[in-house]
């Protein structure tokens, strides 16, 4: 029982966290083919080709002025940039989303990690602001609509069922479409 915590909650907690972030991947991948943004190594390039720009010059290089159509993401190069578009950011989506069924569940809004996530993308040049920005709002959204159903669904079973929800919830005959 960590955290005070027992089966039935760790369930719960896992039922709406699992929901929640599929229901997220959803959310990014359509925003991501409705929109098809490019990614920075792309705009950057085409934007300032045969321009001098103020740039990291590779790995143990420093800042320098490069040719901006040779501008790479300030990470390995051995990492390529996703192959997918840019907007918005799967790594936003995700971690807000995954904090917010945190919060819900343990009262805590201590999940700044899920911030940092998201500015990591920047910082390394696979996101832009904006991807990131949306991204957070559409993990949160997702997440507390998620969190919303779950506790709908097993306050309606513990009613209907004197309290057999866990039990239920592995019953074939469940409706889950409440969730839908």
């Amino acid at each position: 029982m960590r955290d005070q915590h027992d089966l039935a909650d760790d369930v719960k907690f896992f039922f709406a966290l699992n929901n929640a972030l599929f229901d997220t991947g959803i959310a990014i991948w359509d925003a991501k083919y409705a929109h098809n943004y490019v990614r920075p190594q792309t705009a950057i390039r085409h934007l300032y080709a045969d321009q001098e720009i103020l740039s990291w010059g590779g790995p143990n290089q420093g800042t320098q002025l490069i040719d901006g159509s040779t501008w790479q993401p300030y990470q390995d190069v051995t990492f390529v940039t996703p192959a997918f578009p840019e907007y918005t950011s799967g790594h936003s989506g995700f971690s807000f989303a995954a904090a917010t069924v945190l919060e819900a569940f343990t009262g805590s809004d201590v999940w700044d990690a899920a911030a940092e996530a998201g500015r990591s993308r920047l910082y390394g040049g696979i996101h832009i602001q904006d991807g990131d920005l949306r991204a957070r709002e559409m993990g949160v959204q997702v997440a507390k609509d998620a969190w919303t159903a779950t506790t709908e669904l097993f306050t309606a079973e513990e009613e209907s069922s004197s309290g057999q929800a866990f039990n239920n919830l592995f019953d074939t005959t469940t409706d889950l479409n409440l969730l839908a």
